[in-house]
């Protein structure tokens, strides 16, 4: 497929390049002229007294670029730590849980209870063997001192 821009489109890119060429190279300064550089081109086309003008701004956008690099980098640097920690609280979930139910076991074969009050909240937990040991239902013993 052929692909042509219309004559006034066409002077447009032509303009562009030679005031790229023309005016933006010499201000820019040397180093610009020998390397790449992301940029933002503004161009504006103005008729006067018969004659066509434009009038353009370059900016570049290389701060822009490295902030969004940094950006990226610091969002995909925080992902993986977060899915680290994800990972070992999982972990920690696991282990927590596997040691509450060897520590149910034990107490099942040992025949002994323990209990945890909160002495500010005012709060008893009992085990179940320790519910089993006073003869109580765990399904319905409420977790009080009265109650023992």
């Amino acid at each position: 497929m052929d692909f042509r821009l219309s004559p006034e489109l066409e002077e447009l890119r032509r303009t562009v390049e030679a005031f790229a060429h023309d005016v933006v190279a010499p201000k820019i300064g040397d180093f610009y002229e020998h390397h790449e550089f992301p940029a933002e081109i503004a161009l504006t086309r103005i008729q006067l007294e018969g004659e066509t003008w434009f009038t353009g701004f370059v900016r570049d956008m290389s701060a822009e670029r490295a902030a969004d690099d940094a950006r990226r980098e610091s969002r995909e640097l925080l992902e993986h730590k977060v899915a680290e920690r994800t990972l070992e609280l999982i972990r920690a979930n696991e282990q927590l849980k596997r040691r509450d139910e060897l520590l149910h076991q034990a107490q099942a074969l040992a025949h002994l209870g323990s209990f945890d009050y909160d002495v500010a909240a005012g709060r008893l937990e009992w085990s179940e063997e320790a519910v089993r040991i006073l003869g109580r239902d765990p399904a319905t013993f409420p977790p009080s001192y009265d109650a023992a």
